[in-house]
């Protein structure tokens, strides 16, 4: 970034360079909490948003102290600030043309307002100052911080600013899901299974290298529950669903009724009773198998569909039990690395359709391998 008479190298967020001077940046955690400059030490202790309010030298002697109007413009200053991260600890360049940047877009603390709307649009569910896409922080800036310019900490239950980049990620992913849902209606797609296959291979491009951040950018679209144990995740919802809300992409897709449905399954992957999001019910043995393990997660179908005072008897069917097998089984694979994200949406296409050895094998359980042989001849 240059001011047009310094021009400031940043190496992530540990190393900025400017004129050839090297900083480097100490965390804990996400948080910011001290800088080393030429050899020089100094802590950087802040508010409860983050910002820089008083940065101390090595001994603890405060060196500065910088105070904040509740949008952010200073409101007291006293000596050399040692760093430019200051109001909620993101970069300020108001000293060179007004603004501070919130990596998405630019925030003028001046008009309390960010310079440019939001790229992702709000989710209904947000409220209503959420619609304004150039409010900061829904218009609560002492509860609330933005760190990413795309959305408050607090939302969804997400601590900030670490899941920042993983909730963009989830923000593509339901926008994908709602377009290949139209696709499905209008017939440019052939099927909700071929929707769901492609949507699997577009979350996992977003996170190559990740597999943890793929199926659990997947969930928070397909079945509102994330983090390490989504078995966890259920009980407490479902004992305090305030509390423990699900995800605000798949409770929009609720309110909307833009759920996949259940063409292009197997007819024995197919929910008789007529549920059809047999997209969420998969993909939560996916996360199961993958985050709790696949024993925990074969316990849980088996549970869910016999003995679950939590749902009605025509909820329980061989048909969820067995898709969630096969859920279970790709949530395994996905752990050991036998099948990778980039994989999982042709497993998913092989696996599924009616065409497919586990369909054949699920409906004819005690079949042999010269009948699955002949039936295969006989498509």
């Amino acid at each position: 970034m240059s001011n047009g008479s310094t021009t400031t190298y940043f190496v992530g967020s540990h190393y900025e360079v400017a004129n050839g001077v090297v900083t480097k940046y100490y965390y804990a955690g996400a948080q910011r909490i001290a800088l080393r400059t030429n050899g020089t030490l100094n802590y950087l202790l802040g508010d409860h948003l983050g910002s820089t309010s008083l940065p101390t030298d090595a001994v603890g002697n405060v060196i500065s102290e910088m105070r904040y109007k509740a949008w952010g413009e200073t409101r007291y200053a006293s000596g050399t600030t040692p760093t430019k991260y200051q109001y909620t600890g993101q970069y300020s360049y108001v000293s060179d043309f007004g603004l501070h940047f919130y990596n998405a877009r630019w925030y003028d603390s001046s008009l309390s307002r960010f310079a440019s709307a939001d790229s992702i649009v709000p989710l209904a569910n947000q409220g209503s100052q959420a619609w304004d896409r150039y409010a900061y922080t829904s218009n609560n800036p002492i509860r609330y911080v933005d760190p990413s310019g795309h959305r408050n900490c607090e939302e969804d239950g997400y601590n900030c600013p670490g899941n920042d980049i993983q909730y963009i990620r989830q923000s593509q992913i339901y926008k994908k899901y709602l377009e290949l849902q139209k696709r499905v209606k209008n017939g440019t797609i052939k099927s909700d299974l071929e929707a769901l296959a492609q949507l699997t291979e577009y979350g996992a491009s977003l996170t190559p290298s990740c597999t943890s951040c793929f199926v659990n950018n997947m969930a928070a679209v397909l079945t509102g529950y994330v983090g390490s144990s989504p078995s966890d995740a259920v009980s407490n919802h479902r004992d305090n669903p305030d509390k423990y809300p699900q995800t605000a992409f798949f409770e929009e897709s609720n309110f909307k009724n833009t759920r996949l449905s259940q063409t292009g399954f197997a007819p024995i992957f197919k929910d008789n009773y007529g549920q059809g999001d047999q997209s969420r019910h998969y993909w939560f043995y996916v996360q199961t198998a993958y985050f709790d393990s696949l024993d925990v997660s074969w316990a849980g179908n088996v549970y869910h569909e016999t003995i679950d005072p939590s749902s009605d008897a025509k909820e329980k069917s061989y048909q969820d039990f067995v898709l969630g097998l096969e859920g279970s089984e790709l949530g395994f694979h996905l752990a050991t690395g036998f099948v990778t994200p980039q994989e999982a949406g042709q497993y998913i296409r092989d696996n599924l359709s009616k065409d497919s050895f586990s369909a054949w094998y699920w409906s004819h359980p005690l079949g042999t391998v010269n009948q699955y042989i002949e039936w295969s001849e006989q498509k």
